[in-house]
């Protein structure tokens, strides 16, 4: 038998009397993605819902530049959560994230990559 509770689906074993929960964390995701050209100084890309916290679990950043920085951050937390150095790579991907902002902290973007294109990706949770 497998009854739906909250994106939580609890399972029994009629044969056994034991039930297990399945957790898919997929479905706790939200998935934010957006393009930007023109140098951009701590740029609010994501802000959670009042009296909620951000909490960051992939990105991925692709830029054409081949000079500046991307950099993600929680700003007032002093937290960094992701940085692209374009002379180096124009291809930035993290996974299994667990950086978390303060309540009401947006999740902040500056670039220094002048009129080059800046694609973001990022996976968060809102908590």
């Amino acid at each position: 038998m497998v009854m739906e509770v909250d994106r939580i689906d609890v399972v029994k074993n009629a044969f056994r009397e034991k039930a297990a929960l399945l957790v898919d964390a997929s479905t706790f995701i939200d998935t934010f993605t957006d393009e930007y050209t023109g140098n951009k100084t701590n740029l609010s890309i994501i802000t959670p819902n009042e009296g909620k916290k951000l909490r960051v679990r992939e990105v991925i950043i692709v830029t054409d530049a081949s000079s500046g920085v991307v950099k993600l951050d929680f700003a007032s937390s002093n937290i960094k959560v992701a940085r692209l150095y374009c002379s180096k790579e124009n291809t930035l991907q993290t996974t299994n994230l667990h950086l978390v902002g303060a309540v009401d902290e947006p999740l902040s973007l500056t670039t220094t990559t002048g009129d080059e294109e800046v694609f973001i990706i990022v996976n968060y949770i809102q908590e």
